[in-house]
């Protein structure tokens, strides 16, 4: 049985996000910055998905 969703598991995947966009601006190489820009929109995604999550069970 998988765990639930949990807000520090909602700010880890906001953080990677940001790290990762972070790390897709500072990228020369366009292809890696392409990879790097899917892998931080991929956890927003996932994150979103959890505060979707989260909103239906403490609200």
């Amino acid at each position: 049985m998988q765990t639930p969703v949990t807000v520090p598991n909602l700010l880890a995947d906001i953080d990677t996000a940001r790290q990762t966009l972070a790390e897709a601006l500072r990228e020369s190489d366009p292809e890696r910055q392409r990879t790097l820009a899917l892998i931080a929109q991929a956890a927003g995604q996932i994150a979103q998905a959890e505060a979707q999550w989260l909103s239906t069970t403490v609200g």
